[in-house]
Protein backbone atom coordinates (compact mmCIF):
# COMPACT_ATOMS: atom_id res chain seq x y z
CA UNK A 1 0.00 0.00 0.00
CA UNK A 2 1.35 3.39 -1.29
CA UNK A 3 1.06 5.62 1.70
CA UNK A 4 2.46 8.81 0.08
CA UNK A 5 -1.01 8.65 -2.42
CA UNK A 6 -2.35 11.69 -1.31
CA UNK A 7 0.18 13.79 -0.28
CA UNK A 8 -1.35 16.83 -1.88
CA UNK A 9 -4.48 16.71 -0.10
CA UNK A 10 -2.71 16.26 3.39
CA UNK A 11 -0.46 19.19 2.29
CA UNK A 12 -3.68 20.96 1.78
CA UNK A 13 -4.96 19.95 5.18
CA UNK A 14 -1.85 20.84 6.97
CA UNK A 15 -1.47 24.01 5.04
CA UNK A 16 -5.34 24.98 5.96
CA UNK A 17 -4.78 23.92 9.28
CA UNK A 18 -1.97 26.27 9.74
CA UNK A 19 -3.84 29.27 7.94
CA UNK A 20 -6.23 28.96 9.97
CA UNK A 21 -4.01 28.93 13.36
CA UNK A 22 -2.43 32.31 11.95
CA UNK A 23 -6.14 34.03 11.02
CA UNK A 24 -7.13 32.85 14.69
CA UNK A 25 -4.09 34.16 16.60
CA UNK A 26 -4.83 37.31 14.39
CA UNK A 27 -8.14 37.60 15.12
CA UNK A 28 -7.89 37.12 18.66
CA UNK A 29 -5.02 39.75 19.36
CA UNK A 30 -6.65 42.40 17.08
CA UNK A 31 -9.59 41.94 19.74
CA UNK A 32 -8.37 42.41 22.96
CA UNK A 33 -6.84 45.31 21.23
CA UNK A 34 -10.05 46.94 19.74
CA UNK A 35 -11.59 45.94 22.48
CA UNK A 36 -9.98 47.38 25.25
CA UNK A 37 -9.55 50.39 22.36
CA UNK A 38 -13.25 50.55 22.83
CA UNK A 39 -13.69 49.80 26.74
CA UNK A 40 -11.07 53.24 27.37
CA UNK A 41 -13.56 55.77 25.05
CA UNK A 42 -15.18 58.59 27.07
CA UNK A 43 -18.32 59.14 26.68
CA UNK A 44 -17.45 62.29 24.22
CA UNK A 45 -15.71 59.97 22.14
CA UNK A 46 -18.38 57.17 21.96
CA UNK A 47 -20.96 59.46 20.56
CA UNK A 48 -22.39 59.44 16.75
CA UNK A 49 -19.89 57.40 14.47
CA UNK A 50 -17.13 56.84 17.73
CA UNK A 51 -19.26 53.78 18.78
CA UNK A 52 -18.42 52.62 15.04
CA UNK A 53 -14.93 53.83 14.81
CA UNK A 54 -14.85 51.76 18.66
CA UNK A 55 -16.88 48.26 18.35
CA UNK A 56 -16.91 47.48 14.60
CA UNK A 57 -13.48 46.89 14.13
CA UNK A 58 -13.81 44.45 17.49
CA UNK A 59 -16.66 42.24 16.05
CA UNK A 60 -14.90 42.27 12.96
CA UNK A 61 -11.59 40.70 14.58
CA UNK A 62 -13.90 38.49 16.48
CA UNK A 63 -15.59 36.99 13.10
CA UNK A 64 -11.53 36.74 12.27
CA UNK A 65 -11.12 34.46 14.90
CA UNK A 66 -14.17 31.88 14.05
CA UNK A 67 -13.04 32.48 10.93
CA UNK A 68 -10.16 30.86 11.54
CA UNK A 69 -11.57 28.18 13.95
CA UNK A 70 -13.53 27.07 10.84
CA UNK A 71 -10.52 26.91 8.89
CA UNK A 72 -8.71 24.50 11.16
CA UNK A 73 -12.17 22.65 11.18
CA UNK A 74 -12.03 22.61 7.42
CA UNK A 75 -8.23 21.02 7.64
CA UNK A 76 -8.42 18.62 10.13
CA UNK A 77 -11.91 17.32 7.70
CA UNK A 78 -9.50 16.79 4.87
CA UNK A 79 -6.92 15.12 6.56
CA UNK A 80 -9.49 12.62 8.34
CA UNK A 81 -11.05 11.81 4.74
CA UNK A 82 -7.08 10.90 3.92
CA UNK A 83 -7.02 8.98 6.54
CA UNK A 84 -10.37 7.17 5.99
CA UNK A 85 -9.28 6.79 2.50
CA UNK A 86 -5.93 5.36 3.07
CA UNK A 87 -7.71 2.67 6.36
CA UNK A 88 -10.48 1.74 3.79
CA UNK A 89 -7.55 0.78 0.74
CA UNK A 90 -5.77 -1.18 3.17
CA UNK A 91 -8.75 -3.14 4.79
CA UNK A 92 -9.91 -3.57 1.32
CA UNK A 93 -5.98 -5.19 0.43
CA UNK A 94 -6.13 -7.07 3.43
CA UNK A 95 -9.96 -9.07 2.86
CA UNK A 96 -8.09 -9.53 -0.92
CA UNK A 97 -5.09 -11.44 0.26
CA UNK A 98 -7.43 -13.62 2.72
CA UNK A 99 -9.29 -14.95 -0.44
Amino acid sequence: MDRNKYWAAKLTGFLMSLVGLVVFAVGVKLAFFFGDKAIHMTTWELSGAGVLSAYVPAGMAVLCAVSGIFLIGAGQLVRATVDTAENTAEILMCIKNRN
